[in-house]
């Protein structure tokens, strides 16, 4: 144990760089919520595309909130414009789910070899991979479909959150 602890030091002195643990696949669980933070039942998700840094920074810039890391919403009006615009997506996530998903209807696996499950309501990716700055869009019964540009469908990250509003 001494020698262990003798190599950390030697190696955090030296500065010696290494390798961070790495996550391999991940899946990005996605929550829809109502604004009373009530699960919303029926969801319906999709990844519509790409957004360039020219369309992402001011859409940033007007709508997402000081120190947000989350996903923010935009206006349908802002969306509608631009969806015929963005990059295009691949037709599926890492492991071959869909990119446009009905919670509880869509059978989507959590990783490469596993079973597609109705329970699952999200997308896998591969570490490294990201779809960058994404445009969604996300629509269930009794609420307004919603718009939102997301960061955070990359490999190593497990969850992103979404609130509806009626």
């Amino acid at each position: 144990m001494r020698y262990l602890l003798v190599l950390s030091l030697l190696i955090s002195t030296l500065g010696i760089p290494t390798l961070g643990q790495m996550c391999g696949m991940s899946f990005v669980a996605v929550a829809v919520h109502d604004k009373d933070k009530k699960p919303v039942a029926g969801s319906t998700i999709e990844l519509l595309g790409k957004l360039t840094d020219d369309q992402y920074k001011p859409l940033a810039a007007e709508f997402r909130a000081p120190d947000s890391y989350g996903p923010f919403g935009i206006p349908a009006k802002n969306a509608l414009g631009l969806i015929d615009l963005l990059t295009k997506l691949p037709e599926a996530d890492d492991v071959g789910n869909p990119l446009k998903q009905n919670a509880g209807v869509t059978a989507v696996k959590r990783t490469r070899d596993g079973k597609a499950s109705l329970d699952n309501f999200g997308f896998a990716l591969r570490e490294g991979h990201s779809f960058g700055r994404v445009l969604v869009k996300l629509s269930a019964v009794g609420f307004d479909p919603s718009y939102f540009v997301s960061t955070r469908f990359y490999g190593c990250n497990e969850y992103e959150g979404f609130t509806l509003n009626k």
